[in-house]
Formats: C-alpha cells, structure tokens, sequence
C-alpha cells in the first residue's frame, strides 16, 4: 500500500509539473495573439504556431516553474510534511563541490556519444532537437536561467528531492535511485533524453544517497547542462574534427575515472559515517 501510495505521488509530482507548464503556455500565448492584435487564422500557419509556442513556452517557463514549487511545498505542508527536509538540502564540503562539477564535465562527453548512438536508432529525435535548438539559441539570457539553473533545480527537486524521499520511505534505497531515475527518464518526454536521463539518473541517485544530500545533484546537473551549453558555442572546425574529438573523448574518460576515485575518498573521509 506505501509503494502504490508513493507511485501515485511521484506521478502526481510529474504531472503538476507539466500541466503547469502547458495550461501557462497556453495562457501566455493566447496573451501573444491578443495583444499583437493577430487573427485567429494566424493558428492555420504551422511555421507561426511553432514560433508563438516558442516564445510562450519561454515567457511562461519561470512562472510555471514558481508555480510548481509553491504547489509541491502546499502538497507537502498539506500532508503534514517539511518540503526542505523531504529534499535534504544538507551542506557538502568544498572539496566535493569541485570535485562533481570535473566529475560532471568529464561524465558529459561518454553521455554525448550514447545519445549520438540513440539518435542513430531513433532518428525522429532530430526533429525535437531542431526545436530545442530553435528554442534555446533565441535567447541567451534564457538559455542560462533555465537550461544551466531554473530547468536542473526543478528537475533535481522532482526527482532525487520528492521521488526518491517517497520511494525510499516505503522501500529501500536501491529501489529508490532506480524508480527516481526511471520517472528522471520519463519526464523527458522521448526515448533518446529518456534513456540517457535515466543514466545520468541512476549516477545522480547514488550520489544523493551516499553524500546524502541534494545539493550534490544539483551541483552535478548544472555543471552538465552548463558544459553542454558552452560546447554549443565552440567552433564547428573544433566540434566536428575528427581528430580532436576521439583524443578529447579518451583524456575525458581518464579524468572521469580519476574524478571518480577522488570522489569516493572524498566520500569515505567526510560522509561515509553519516550513510
């Protein structure tokens, strides 16, 4: 009954989130229409749809974004729960502050060529990938709010806050990281982000258990997302060389090794009693 009980919730989590999203989209850009004075028909062209969708979504991803936090701290207060103890906001050290952002930017290159692979098996993801592109290149400002801090908090909070707090108290901990980082993968909406998610999900798990707090999660995303976004920027002659990119790929995962064992001394020298 208490794993039904947290399923319903982790959905219900999900849910709020995106329905936010879509009913505030769908206000702010029925706002867009009215207030340029557009016909209804304008609805016909696919081309404008497409770019109105794009600005709503932007306009009202902040707001969407204010609205779910406060709706899951009612939730909680509701329940009679504390929503800061349920994400376990506890303080990490310095040493492993730095050491996730090199372990997350040297994690992104293997996560890359796993979803250059997926992209190969499900080629209809490209599509959803010119649309992001459309998105996020519009504005830079945007892009850094919600792909490099508002988008990784919120999803951090969703998943390895509210979802791994419900399954681990009606299971275990392994359970837990493996049903947070499956709903992780879900939220993404499609197969290729929600394969490589659910990676990024299951590593983010079983940091926010062994350190025991979120703040390492969300350390760990924004440093992702970050890298990601700045790579973007990078020249074509540096990006597509296929020279640099295969040596690039294999002192990445050198250091990603490294990265690792210094963050499991790291862990063993300042948490492993509190695990």
């Amino acid at each position: 009954m208490k794993f039904i009980k947290s399923f319903l919730l982790s959905l219900s989590y999900i849910g709020l989130y995106l329905i936010l999203q879509v009913i505030l989209a769908i206000i702010f850009m029925i706002s867009i229409i009215i207030l340029n004075g557009y016909s209804i028909d304008i609805l016909t062209d696919e081309s404008m749809v497409l770019k109105l969708s794009i600005d709503a979504f932007m306009y009202s991803l902040p707001f969407s974004i204010i609205c779910t936090f406060l709706a899951f701290w009612l939730i909680t207060a509701l329940r009679g729960k504390n929503f800061l103890k349920m994400l376990n906001l506890n303080r990490i050290k310095m040493s492993t502050f730095l050491l996730c952002i090199g372990f997350s930017i040297c994690f992104y290159p293997l996560i890359a060529v796993i979803a250059d692979n997926l992209t190969k098996i499900f080629p209809s993801f490209n599509e959803i990938q010119d649309t992001f592109n459309e998105m996020f290149n519009g504005s830079l400002l945007f892009s850094i709010i919600y792909v490099c801090i508002m988008g990784p908090i919120m999803e951090e909070i969703i998943t390895r806050g509210l979802i791994f707090y419900e399954f681990k108290e009606s299971t275990n901990s392994l359970i837990a990281i493996i049903l947070q980082a499956i709903f992780f993968g879900i939220m993404h909406l499609n197969m290729v982000q929600g394969i490589y998610a659910f990676i990024l999900g299951i590593t983010y798990g079983i940091f926010r258990e062994k350190f025991n707090s979120l703040i390492i999660t969300i350390v760990c995303h924004i440093a992702h997302n970050s890298f990601s976004m700045a790579l973007g920027y990078l020249p074509d002659k540096i990006t597509n060389n296929d020279f640099i990119l295969p040596i690039a790929f294999v002192f990445t995962c050198l250091f990603l090794i490294i990265f690792s064992i210094l963050l499991y001394i790291d862990w063993k020298k300042h948490y492993k009693l509190i695990d």
